[in-house]
């Protein structure tokens, strides 16, 4: 057992095979040496609190730095429209390259800009409207995003998702999907949500941008001042809080054994 409080933070979603097997079976002794547990999206709430219990288990969001990641100044006008896809992390490919496609068969005037590690580049094969980015630097990310339209990011599952964040932080609008942690995170005010595995609405939205670009860039605004509730100078406090809590208690009563 360590000398000193643990405050552990946990990121993945808890219906992930490993995970569950972790805590339940492989490392289960382990989980007594925690004194507080911070989860980043509500979704792990029920396994987390009933595998430590409720007093140990705090959701705190996730954090992005607005100062860095911000809207640039003045956004020129293109003829046609951009989304920007970010990340590889639980993203639901298949949706992704069937939206591409689909895009491409209607002759939607759209291109894609797609920042994904080089070994994910097989998943656009044939994909003529796409340009493919990897290992970019940061500043050419945040152009990326605030010259997009908006961000499609389809997934199969998530807690936190820090391209979400990102994108909105620069204005830019979200599409991506209503599961696991995304709606602490996005609501009608910075983007839009659809069902799991959802192609043909997604579709139909983005044709929508191409009719009307305002679709978009009426939720730019929306979408910045979503990102400043989860400003990092705002989440710190929450985090010290937790750990002052944790310090205080093992200080009055020592540190604890087990639940």
């Amino acid at each position: 057992m360590l000398p000193c409080p643990l405050v552990a933070t946990f990121h993945l979603p808890t219906n992930r095979d490993l995970v569950k097997a972790r805590f339940e079976q492989f490392q289960k002794h382990l989980l007594g040496g925690i004194d507080a547990a911070i989860v980043v999206a509500r979704n792990q709430l029920p396994d987390f609190q009933r595998w430590l219990g409720t007093e140990r288990v705090i959701y705190i969001p996730h954090g992005i730095d607005t100062q860095r990641f911000c809207p640039g100044a003045g956004r020129l006008e293109q003829d046609v429209v951009r989304l920007v896809t970010v990340g590889d992390h639980m993203r639901d490919w298949e949706a992704l390259h069937r939206i591409i496609d689909e895009c491409r068969n209607l002759k939607c005037p759209v291109e894609f800009d797609v920042v994904v590690g080089e070994r994910y580049f097989p998943h656009f094969s044939g994909c003529s409207n796409v340009r493919l980015h990897s290992g970019v630097p940061e500043e050419q990310l945040i152009h990326l995003y605030r010259a997009a339209d908006a961000l499609l990011i389809p997934v199969t599952d998530a807690t936190a998702n820090n391209a979400v964040l990102e994108a909105m932080a620069c204005g830019t609008p979200v599409i991506s999907t209503s599961v696991g942690g995304i709606p602490d995170y996005l609501d009608e005010t910075a983007g839009w949500l659809f069902p799991k595995g959802e192609v043909e609405a997604i579709v139909r939205l983005i044709k929508r941008f191409c009719d009307d670009r305002k679709v978009a860039s009426s939720l730019r605004p929306g979408a910045r001042v979503k990102s400043q509730g989860f400003d990092w100078q705002r989440i710190r406090k929450q985090v010290f809080s937790v750990y002052e809590t944790v310090i205080n208690r093992s200080k009055v009563g020592g540190r604890k054994s087990g639940k």
